[in-house]
């Protein structure tokens, strides 16, 4: 009996052999929307925790407000991949087969003059807070007596690999293409 081969990697694999839309429908269909779960659930328990025990443990407020810059920061940028970018992307691939040039007419995009660029520059300032947010909690290590904080900080250990493939699937995988294709500057 053949055993059906999976269609999933280890965290921080990207899957080569899926090319560009594979890539543009894992994120927008598996790594963007469990990252906002993700991240919704630690907003609501961090704001809570925060709430209740600042006074008891008052390092956890410069936590929660990087974490709420941050993801605050990632949901624009998964907004501006999936209205912008990505639907501007599928335009290239398929001009591309056809022997085309793609159109940079048809990117809307009102991010500066190379998108790219700023798409890599944002998710080098992910995982820039990520590290600070590691710093800041030692490695996301609460205090023993806080079951609270403890909570928080096992979701934010949780967030880590989720974001770490995410990211290694665009900047290693979709974006590298895009660059080499040239696609957009």
């Amino acid at each position: 009996m053949k055993e059906k081969q999976s269609n999933r990697t280890a965290p921080g694999r990207t899957r080569a052999k899926e090319g560009l839309a594979g890539m543009i429908e894992s994120a927008t269909q598996e790594h963007h929307p469990s990252l906002r779960r993700h991240i919704l659930w630690l907003k609501q328990v961090f704001a809570k925790v925060v709430q209740g025990h600042d006074h008891e443990h008052p390092e956890i407020v410069p936590v929660y407000m990087l974490f709420l810059q941050m993801s605050d920061d990632l949901e624009r940028h998964m907004v501006k991949e999936e209205s912008v970018i990505f639907p501007y992307l599928l335009k290239a691939e398929k001009a591309a087969a056809k022997g085309e040039s793609p159109d940079p007419s048809a990117l809307n995009y009102r991010g500066g003059d190379n998108p790219l660029q700023i798409i890599l520059w944002e998710h080098e300032a992910t995982q820039q807070d990520w590290a600070e947010l590691k710093k800041m909690t030692s490695d996301f290590t609460a205090p023993d007596e806080c079951g609270y904080v403890q909570a928080v900080y096992w979701g934010l250990k949780r967030l880590e690999p989720a974001l770490a493939a995410h990211l290694e699937l665009e900047t290693n995988g979709l974006y590298r293409r895009v660059k080499k294709d040239r696609w957009l500057r």
